[in-house]
């Protein structure tokens, strides 16, 4: 779903909006409301939210189909050459 790791380095995001392509609408309803009713979707959201607070970055989502989310799909299949 989402990985936490390329913003380690996160002054490079300072006063940026970063876009998840995501293939889940319930995980886009998710980041764009702000919440769920599931404990663990909150949890990751609570995440971002409070590295988005940290980093002073700010984030949105957007819906892309499997099929044109190559690496999402090459990821979920552990093909990664």
């Amino acid at each position: 779903m989402l990985c936490c790791r390329p913003f380690l380095g996160g002054a490079i995001y300072r006063h940026s909006n970063v876009i998840f392509h995501v293939d889940n609408t319930a995980v886009v309803s998710a980041l764009s409301s702000g919440t769920n009713r599931n404990v663990r979707v909150m949890n990751v959201l609570h995440m971002v939210v409070m590295l988005a607070a940290q980093l002073e970055f700010y984030f949105s989502s957007i819906w892309l189909a499997y099929t044109e989310n190559d690496i999402v799909d090459a990821a979920s299949h552990f093909d990664y050459a």
